[in-house]
C-alpha cells in the first residue's frame, strides 16, 4: 500500500491492502480514518520490552486495526489479534546480495578448480581408479602374453610408466605409436579407448553448458563471510519479526546480526520509498527482504539482486491485524474476508495490483558470449605450461652440467698433477 501525504496535511492511499481493506469497510458500513506511521514498522519487541510499530500502536491503544502484512506469531499474539480467516498473501524472505560480474576473476582455489567443474567429483575419482586399472591390466596382460603374441622388446618397453601413459592417453583420445598384437592386450585398449571417447565427449559438452549458462558471481556466500570481511552492511526493514528470531537464533552468526541491529551498526533501513530501497543496490550490502515489494519500487533494477542460495528461506502467510478487545469487529471482518475469498473477488483484487515478477528478469533465450573470465583458467595452461617446462628444463641442465664436472674432476687433477711432476693419477 502507498500512502501518499499531500500539501494540506491529507493522505491518499493506493494499492492492494487499501483497496481490499476499503472493499470490507464498505460490506460491513464502517467509517474509518487511515493515519500514516512516522516510520513505518511492522513491530518488534525493544530491549525495553516495549513493542514498536504498528504492533505497537495497536498494543498501546492508538489504533483499531492495522492494514499491513504482519507475520503470525506468538510473541505478537500476547498483544494484538489476527485477522486470520484468510491471509492476505505470503511472503518469501530471504538474503540476497548485489551480484558482482569480474571480466576477470580473481584467482582462488574456487577459479583453479573450475575446469573439474563439469563432472562430479565421484566421477573424476572413479575415473582415476579406471585410469590405474587399465595400466594394471594392461601391465599385466603385456607381461604374461605368450612370446608368440608379443615380441620381447615390446614387454620390455611396457613398463608400467609406459602402461600409465599409454591408458592416459586413450582417455584424452590420443593414439599409440605402435599397439601391441596380442588379443588380450588389444581389448584392454578398446575399453580404454571407449571409456575416453564417452568421458571425453561428456565432459566437452558439460563444460560447453556451465560456460555459456548465465551464472551470477556472488561476493559472499554465508553469514560468516559477512560478518569476516570488512565493509559490510545489513539492509533490513526496522520491526521485521526476523529481528526476533535472530535474537533467540542458535546460530550465532545470527545472533550477532540481531546484536548489530541494536548497536546501529552498518544497519541500512528500508521503508519502501526509492530513496531507502535503492541502497540495497549497493556493494557490500547484505538485504535480508520480501523481494516484491522491491521489484515494484525498482523494477528492471532488482534483477542485480541476487538470493546466497545457502541461507534459509522464510515463508510466511501474512495477515491483517486488530487490537484485542474487539472481537465482534474481528469476527465480523473474518466473516467478509471469507466470503470474499470464496467468491474470487480478494484474488480478483491481488490480481489488479500484485503482478508476478518473473517475466521482469528473463533473459532471452540461447548462449551468450564466452568471456575471457570464463576461459581464463583454459588459457592459463599454457604460461603455466611454458613455466613448468622452463623449471624443469633448468633442473634437468643442472643435474647434467653436475655430474658433468664430477666426471671432469680426476681428468683435471690428475693433469695438474702431471704439470707439477708428481705424478699422481686418479
Amino acid at each position: 500500500m502507498t500512502v501518499t501525504v499531500l500539501p494540506n496535511g491529507t493522505t491518499t492511499c493506493e494499492g492492494y491492502l487499501y483497496d481490499l481493506w476499503d472493499t470490507v469497510a464498505h460490506e460491513l458500513g464502517l467509517r474509518y480514518r487511515m493515519v500514516p506511521l512516522l516510520k513505518p514498522l511492522y513491530g518488534s519487541m525493544e530491549a525495553n520490552g516495549t513493542w514498536n510499530g504498528m504492533v505497537g500502536e495497536l498494543a498501546y491503544g492508538r489504533a483499531d486495526i492495522a492494514v499491513t502484512t504482519l507475520d503470525m506469531r506468538s510473541d505478537r499474539a500476547t498483544v494484538i489479534d489476527y485477522i486470520d480467516a484468510v491471509s492476505v498473501t505470503r511472503t518469501h524472505s530471504k538474503f540476497y546480495v548485489r551480484a558482482s560480474s569480474h571480466l576477470v576473476p580473481e584467482v582462488t582455489t574456487e577459479t583453479l578448480s573450475s575446469l573439474l567443474k563439469p563432472l562430479h567429483p565421484d566421477v573424476w575419482w572413479t575415473l582415476l581408479v579406471a585410469l590405474l586399472a587399465l595400466a594394471a591390466a594392461l601391465r599385466v596382460v603385456v607381461r604374461c602374453s605368450h612370446a608368440a603374441s608379443e615380441s620381447r622388446q615390446t614387454v620390455e618397453r611396457m613398463g608400467w610408466v609406459a602402461c600409465l601413459l599409454a591408458s592416459f592417453r586413450s582417455l584424452v583420445g590420443q593414439g599409440w605409436e605402435s599397439a601391441p598384437n596380442s588379443v588380450a592386450v588389444r581389448i584392454v585398449t578398446s575399453c580404454s579407448w571407449m571409456l575416453g571417447i564417452i568421458i571425453y565427449a561428456s565432459y566437452t559438452a558439460n563444460l560447453i553448458s556451465y560456460l555459456t549458462v548465465p551464472k551470477q558471481d556472488l561476493p559472499i556466500r554465508s553469514l560468516r563471510e559477512f560478518h569476516e570481511q570488512p565493509g559490510w552492511r545489513l539492509a533490513v526493514q526496522p520491526g521485521h519479526s526476523i529481528l526476533n528470531d535472530w535474537k533467540q537464533s542458535r546460530s550465532e552468526e545470527e545472533r550477532a546480526l540481531y546484536r548489530r541491529s541494536q548497536a546501529r551498526e552498518g544497519i541500512i533501513d528500508i521503508y519502501w520509498n526509492r530513496a531507502s530501497t535503492q541502497r540495497t543496490l549497493e556493494t557490500k550490502v547484505l538485504t535480508y527482504v520480501n523481494i516484491d515489494p522491491v521489484f515494484r519500487i525498482l523494477r528492471e533494477e532488482t534483477c542485480s539482486l541476487v538470493p546466497i542460495p545457502d541461507l534459509p528461506v522464510k515463508t510466511n502467510e501474512v495477515y491483517m491485524a486488530i487490537a484485542k478487545g474487539r472481537e465482534d469487529l474481528r469476527g465480523r471482518i473474518n466473516q467478509v474476508m471469507r466470503r470474499l475469498n470464496e467468491e474470487g473477488l480478494l484474488k480478483r483484487i491481488k490480481g489488479q495490483w500484485l503482478k508476478s515478477n518473473d517475466a521482469i528478469c528473463e533473459r532471452p533465450a540461447g548462449f551468450r558470449e564466452m568471456t575471457f573470465g570464463d576461459v581464463f583458467v583454459i588459457l592459463m595452461i599454457v604460461p603455466l605450461g611454458v613455466v613448468l617446462s622452463f623449471v624443469v628444463f633448468i633442473e634437468t641442465k643442472s643435474i647434467v652440467m653436475s655430474f658433468y664436472i664430477i666426471e671432469k674432476i680426476p681428468e683435471v687433477v690428475t693433469e695438474a698433477c702431471e704439470k707439477s711432476g708428481t705424478g699422481r693419477e686418479f
